[in-house]
């Protein structure tokens, strides 16, 4: 594991998956992205400035590879707001555990996970039922996840543990647990799958370490 001092602060961990966007790398042309509205209690999807009501302390968002779905937590609520991104409709919502954070929807586009911090669970769910197919322990205070571009493994930020959680999506347990530095809040992965990236807020670092 390579450790960067100082590289990433809380600010800039707490920007790094605050929006999601619809264009590039997808199936969509579509040059949408998607923000998640805490004050409002909605998402907005700009440029085109809609506004799609949602409920109380909205936090993270995802999109479908293929632009088509979009979901958004709210912690407050303890449930998943889900959307057609191309329509702004709404497709109901799904209960999950308590204060969710951290939502992605997998390379697939037939799994999402969402990071429940309250309850020291994530839960998965089937984007095409919208509905919790699991709910795994994975240790205190999880946040953020990220997935390997197989949609077979996926990685969560631990809070409380200093700690990503290694996840068989497939087999939907908890596989290992890899140290990191102190509050790991966001986790991204390289294209080819082989590197995580990890911002750490209490220690103000940037973790790089080798996928499992």
């Amino acid at each position: 594991m390579q450790t960067f001092g100082r590289m990433l602060g809380m600010g800039a961990a707490a920007l790094l998956l605050a929006a999601t966007a619809v264009g590039a790398g997808t199936e969509s042309t579509s040059p949408a992205f998607f923000v998640t509205l805490q004050g409002e209690n909605a998402v907005a999807e700009e440029p085109a400035g809609s506004l799609w009501p949602a409920g109380a302390g909205m936090t993270y968002d995802s999109v479908s590879p293929d632009g088509g779905l979009v979901l958004a937590t709210s912690s407050a609520e303890g449930r998943v707001y889900a959307f057609d991104a191309r329509s702004g409709k709404s497709l109901g919502t799904v209960t999950v555990g308590k204060r969710p954070k951290g939502v992605k929807i997998s390379p697939s586009g037939r799994v999402a996970i969402v990071a429940n911090e309250g309850a020291g669970t994530i839960s998965l769910l089937d984007t095409g039922a919208l509905k919790v197919t699991r709910t795994i322990p994975v240790g205190k205070m999880p946040h953020n996840t990220a997935f390997s571009p197989d949609s077979r493994w996926a990685y969560v930020t631990v809070q409380g543990e200093d700690a990503i959680a290694v996840v068989d999506v497939d087999k939907g347990v908890k596989v290992d647990t890899i140290p990191v530095g102190k509050t790991p809040h966001n986790v991204d992965i390289s294209g080819d799958g082989e590197t995580l990236y990890v911002a750490n807020n209490a220690s103000e670092d940037l973790a790089i370490i080798d996928a499992p």
